[in-house]
């Protein structure tokens, strides 16, 4: 447990109470120099709005849940100042996002008459609430978040006062990306959406845990240990203080030039440094995933020259890049088994453990349909994704030993060697199941299909119109034969084949939106296509039952066929 004279004070405070004090609104937050840049994705802005916008729906039906936001540690530097060593990605995200409601708030009161005394009361309040939780000095445009590099906080502040002419920056970015989800879900909760009462829940019923510390090291070390604790804090500020604190003064700077450009490479790559040192501490030790990456990256550095340990991890952060950049069906297979959850990317330290050490090209791609298809058996078979884990680390381990590729291809995983399974029974079950399965419920249904769909590179028809199809939430099954059709629909197909495999393809949540029921829709959205496997409809080919089935058998053979184990025809 953490020593509690590290700390000066645990606050419980709304959103409103983190950044505004009416006695006394002299006080910012300041990032420090060593942490990392701002860097959210997309991705997290959309999680971030849609929880509010949940929240705040769920408040509207019963009007007294709050909803809890996280933590923010921060150190006391003065009276004025905190140091935030942990929260600088939400903290920044709701001043871009306090910033759009205030927009919205400017636009709504310019269009209405206000009627009494209630309702100027109420636009009053709000208008000092929000401007106050943006500025520390309104007139000055001092901000209440700033940092300690070099121009960050004209950036933010550029930002906010639509000066910004970057539309490249990160921050940019994430403020149109908010612009764009906010106004997409005041549509979609139009019934209960209620701007004032919405920037309201937003300032006063979304809470944090605010813990002030005496020291920078206090705080770190409570980061450290709440990290530990298993909660999402991020460890890679921690490993970068340390290391810093093991190497010259004078050579802080160009550590810090080096940290910068390999969280760039990493935001580039579409991931983070936290998974990259995840990765990377794997491929040391197979056996030992559990604790921070902060303990597992002082237990290997500890004997190392910080310099030549943070150039290794370049080095291994490159052989990742290329990686990806390998046009290779089995990689992107295993890629899109991601969404199976946080224990399906333990293919990831294998195949780059072996570009690391220096096995071609063929043989990474060998190991990687190797590993593809005791992914695929193990899932389809309905074994989770935790009993494929043991199984990976193994050929991790036979990699990292440089052993040769004949001895990795004959590692079994454990359904295998301990529960008396065998490739042929394996094999069977797994063309039966997929034959017979309310395909549309299997979990792992849109990571088999991305695959199918990526048939063509694995036939070496390589255009430029072909790229890997990332698996985000914007792709969705589709049905061929809608699930309600319309009355007198020319399509004739029974209940029985509608979640079938050979039913089934994706498109783009926009696009499965657009065609619905609609036929001719569904023709024209599939001719503008390029996946593969997606049939070409027509008025004059009806899609039958029949059809269905000789579409199902072709995907499992197909799919046989690339995993390398036997196709079995139906009995």
């Amino acid at each position: 447990m953490a020593d509690t004279k590290m700390i000066k004070e645990v606050k419980h405070l709304s959103l409103i109470e983190l950044l505004y004090n009416p006695a006394n609104n002299n006080f910012y937050y300041s990032i420090p120099l060593y942490q990392r840049d701002y860097s959210w994705k997309k991705e997290n802005i959309s999680e971030f709005i849609n929880d509010i916008f949940e929240a705040y729906d769920d408040y509207q039906k019963n009007k007294k849940n709050n909803y809890f936001f996280g933590s923010i540690i921060t150190v006391s530097e003065d009276k004025e100042k905190y140091s935030l060593i942990d929260g600088q990605q939400r903290l920044t995200t709701f001043i871009l996002f306090i910033k759009i409601l205030n927009d919205d708030f400017n636009d709504y009161i310019s269009k209405i008459n206000i009627v009494n005394n209630n309702q100027q009361f109420r636009i009053a309040s709000l208008t000092i609430f929000i401007n106050n939780c943006i500025w520390v000095d309104i007139g000055n445009k001092k901000c209440k978040l700033i940092s300690e590099k070099t121009d960050d906080t004209s950036k933010l502040i550029d930002v906010i006062l639509d000066n910004s002419t970057n539309s490249n920056s990160i921050l940019y970015k994430n403020l149109e990306h908010l612009k764009n989800f906010y106004n997409d879900l005041k549509i979609e909760y139009k019934d209960s959406f209620n701007l004032l009462e919405f920037i309201e829940f937003t300032l006063k019923n979304i809470e944090f845990v605010k813990v002030e510390t005496n020291s920078r090291e206090s705080a770190l070390k409570i980061f450290s240990i709440l990290n530990t604790r298993g909660l999402e804090l991020t460890s890679t500020d921690i490993i970068k203080a340390e290391a810093m604190n093991c190497i010259p003064e004078s050579q802080h700077k160009d550590f810090e030039s080096k940290w910068k450009s390999l969280e760039k490479k990493a935001y580039d790559l579409n991931t983070s440094l936290e998974a990259l040192f995840r990765y990377y501490t794997i491929m040391y030790d197979k056996n030992n995933i559990k604790g921070t990456n902060n303990e597992n990256i002082k237990k290997l550095w500890q004997d190392k020259d910080k310099w030549d340990a943070i150039k290794e991890f370049e080095k291994f952060t490159n052989c990742y890049e290329y990686i990806l950049n390998l046009e290779d069906a089995y990689i992107w297979c295993l890629r899109h088994l991601l969404i199976m959850g946080k224990n399906a990317y333990t293919w990831i330290p294998a195949i780059i453990t072996m570009k690391f050490k220096d096995y071609n090209d063929a043989e990474i791609i060998e190991i990687a349909k190797f590993l593809t298809k005791w992914h695929w058996l193990h899932l389809i078979n309905g074994y989770t994704i935790e009993k494929i884990k043991a199984f990976n680390f193994s050929v991790i381990e036979a990699i990292y030993n440089q052993e040769n590729i004949k001895n990795i291809l004959e590692i079994k995983p454990r359904i295998i060697l301990y529960e008396g399974q065998n490739m042929e029974g394996l094999s069977k079950n797994a063309c039966k199941y997929l034959r017979t399965c309310n395909f549309y419920q299997c979990k792992w249904g849109k990571a088999f299909l991305y695959f199918i769909h990526n048939k063509v590179l694995l036939e070496k028809v390589l255009t430029a119109s072909v790229e890997f199809i990332p698996m985000k939430s914007i792709m969705e099954i589709e049905h061929i034969y809608p699930q309600n059709p319309k009355e007198d629909e020319w399509l004739k197909c029974s209940e029985n084949f509608k979640n079938v495999l050979g039913n089934l393809t994706i498109l783009p949540s926009r696009d499965n939106k657009k065609v619905g029921t609609d036929i001719d829709k569904k023709i024209e959205v599939y001719k503008s296509k390029l996946f593969m496997y997606t049939p070409q409809l027509s008025e004059n080919e009806h899609w039958t039952d029949e059809k269905i089935k000789l579409r199902t058998e072709e995907l499992i053979e197909d799919f046989c066929n690339y995993i390398d184990i036997i196709y079995y025809k139906e009995n």
